[in-house]
């Protein structure tokens, strides 16, 4: 049984982009001027995912640190509380039901960290 986290037509769209780059997984995620900003922080800012997984949510935001770095653990202390105090602050206002860090097999975008944050569709 397969799974389909995106809708056929997103699915088409995000495969027709991969195709189009030479290493999609390596690209940075703020360097496209389609991107539509969510809310800024002085580290971090969340954009709207380009290739959401409309399959399964209604909303599908990214977390992505300003600064370019491929694993958390590269974070600057700094980064890291706000980090912290960013996914608090998410918990308590109630919006996304759930947050997504996937493993580096499983990434499309390798050289910048990203967290995928999710509002569930209701069924």
């Amino acid at each position: 049984m397969t799974f389909l986290l995106r809708t056929a037509e997103t699915e088409a769209a995000y495969s027709n982009f991969k195709a189009s780059q030479t290493d999609h997984r390596n690209r940075g995620l703020l360097n496209n001027s389609s991107d539509t900003v969510v809310r800024e922080f002085e580290y971090w800012i969340i954009i709207k995912n380009n290739f959401p997984y409309d399959a399964i949510a209604v909303d599908h935001d990214l977390l992505v640190p300003q600064r370019v770095f491929g694993n958390f653990a590269e974070a600057t202390e700094a980064e890291r509380a706000e980090y912290e105090t960013i996914l608090q602050t998410l918990n308590d206002e109630g919006y996304y039901d759930s947050l997504q860090i996937n493993f580096s097999m499983n990434r499309s975008v390798l050289r910048h960290y990203h967290i995928q944050l999710l509002k569930w569709k209701q069924i």
